[in-house]
C-alpha cells in the first residue's frame, strides 16, 4: 500500500489536523541541497517560521530541516487547540511533557518524540499527493524499538490503527491515525528512518549511487536484482528505498 502523510483531520487523530517530518541538522542549507536531489523543493515558510528552519515537500509529505538537536527524523503535529489535545492525551493515558508550551513533547517508544504545536487549520499547507519523482511513494516513518508489542500498545492508546503487520524476520507493525503513518521495527539498535517504495531498476540504482557514492548501500538478490537501497543524508538521516512488489 502506498502511503503518505494526510493533512485532513481524521476523527481518530489525537495529535492534530496535520503533521510534518522534522529533521535535526547543523547546516539547514547544506541539508536542503541534498534533499533537493531527491525530489524535494522548498516551500514558503509559515507565519512565525524560524530563520534556521527550511521547509520542503516532495508532494506527499512535508519535511522541516531544523538547526536544533533532537532525535530525528521525528514528527511534528499541528493542532488548532493545544489544550484540547493535552486533555485528550490525559484522558487516554498518553504521557506528554507540556512544561514548555512552545515545545510540547510526546515521548514515543524507541527514544523518539512527537512535537505538538499550535497552528490554525486554515494555515495548513496541503500536498498534492503525487509521487516523488526520484524516490517513488512515501511509505512510513519507521522507528526501531526494543519491543514492538509495547510500541503498538502506546500507538493504540494514541489513536493509531494497524495497517500492516509482519512477523517474518524482525517483527514490524505499520500504523496510522489518519494523519501520519508510523512503523515500529523490533531492533536492539534504536533510531528512525524514512521508507519509500519505488521501482528499483538499474537506472535508478546507477543514478543514486553516482550522487551519493559511499553514502548509498545497495542490497541485491543472488541474481543481481536490487531489492533495497539505503541512503545516509549529510545530517545523518537514513532513507530506505525498497522495491515495489507490485512492479
Amino acid at each position: 500500500m502506498h502511503g503518505g502523510f494526510s493533512v485532513l483531520l481524521a476523527p481518530m487523530a489525537l495529535f492534530g489536523h496535520s503533521s510534518a517530518v522534522v529533521i535535526s541538522t547543523q547546516d539547514a542549507e547544506a541539508s536542503a541541497e541534498a534533499w533537493t536531489t531527491l525530489g524535494f523543493s522548498g516551500i514558503t515558510p509559515t507565519e512565525g517560521g524560524s530563520r534556521s528552519a527550511i521547509r520542503m515537500t516532495d508532494g506527499q509529505l512535508f519535511v522541516t530541516l531544523l538547526e536544533e538537536e533532537f532525535n530525528s527524523p521525528s514528527l511534528a503535529c499541528f493542532t488548532a487547540s493545544l489544550d484540547r489535545v493535552l486533555q485528550r492525551c490525559r484522558d487516554k493515558g498518553v504521557p506528554v511533557d507540556a512544561s514548555d508550551r512552545s515545545n510540547v513533547v510526546v515521548p514515543v517508544p524507541g527514544g523518539q518524540q512527537i512535537f505538538l504545536h499550535h497552528r490554525d487549520a486554515q494555515l495548513t499547507l496541503r500536498p498534492d499527493k503525487t509521487q516523488n519523482q526520484v524516490l517513488g511513494y512515501f511509505d512510513v516513518l519507521l522507528v526501531r524499538v526494543p519491543d514492538v508489542a509495547v510500541a503498538r500498545q502506546w500507538a493504540e492508546r494514541a489513536g493509531f490503527l494497524v495497517e500492516n503487520e509482519s512477523t517474518i524476520g524482525p517483527s514490524r507493525v505499520d500504523m496510522t491515525d489518519g494523519v501520519s503513518r508510523i512503523g515500529f521495527l523490533q531492533s536492539e539498535q534504536l533510531g528512525s528512518e524514512l521508507v519509500y517504495i519505488t521501482e528499483l531498476d538499474g537506472a535508478f540504482v546507477d543514478d543514486i549511487t553516482e550522487v551519493f557514492a559511499d553514502n548509498a548501500t545497495v542490497y541485491r538478490l543472488p541474481d543481481g536484482t536490487p531489492t533495497m537501497v539505503r541512503l545516509c543524508m549529510p545530517e545523518g538521516t537514513w532513507l530506505t528505498i525498497v522495491a515495489d512488489d507490485d512492479e
